[in-house]
């Protein structure tokens, strides 16, 4: 069983998923139809200090730019926008895709998204902004 998969007991089997790099190996199970957590999920965590008088503009394209990956990007599993609690002008965005290969299509080639990103690389909203690209090993979890 993969670490931090917890639904073994109810019978989840791995399987390879060729459809994805990484080797990624997902669980699920016939009897329950429930996926387990599966390793291989590639996020991006990046961190941007705002210039404060921008925010609600920021906050409102946010807004825009997340309702269309929902309605048109099927396969992202997250994409949040977190605030800090000890500055207000810092926000960490989050997000997470079965793959690499669905960030870049179909979200980094979306109008919606390329609009935004030319926005806030051209308006001097954003001050800092640093970031990494990771893997989920899959021990632990990301939600219950």
């Amino acid at each position: 069983a993969m670490p931090g998969c917890t639904d073994t007991a109810r019978g989840c089997q791995p399987r390879r998923r060729p459809d994805r790099p990484f080797n990624v190996l997902a669980f699920s199970s016939s009897r329950t139809k429930t996926s387990c957590a599966m390793s291989g999920v590639f996020c991006l965590y990046i961190r941007v200090k705002l210039k404060t008088d921008a925010i609600p503009e920021f906050l409102e394209r946010w807004g825009k730019l997340a309702s269309h990956v929902r309605a048109n990007e099927p396969e992202t599993l997250s994409y949040e926008l977190c605030r800090s609690d000890q500055n207000e002008d810092e926000f960490m965005i989050v997000e997470r895709y079965p793959s690499r290969a669905q960030l870049e299509d179909p979200h980094q080639t979306s109008e919606e998204f390329k609009a935004f990103k030319e926005w806030w690389t051209s308006s001097g909203v954003v001050l800092e902004k640093s970031g990494m690209s990771c893997v989920e090993t899959g021990v632990g979890y990301m939600s219950k």
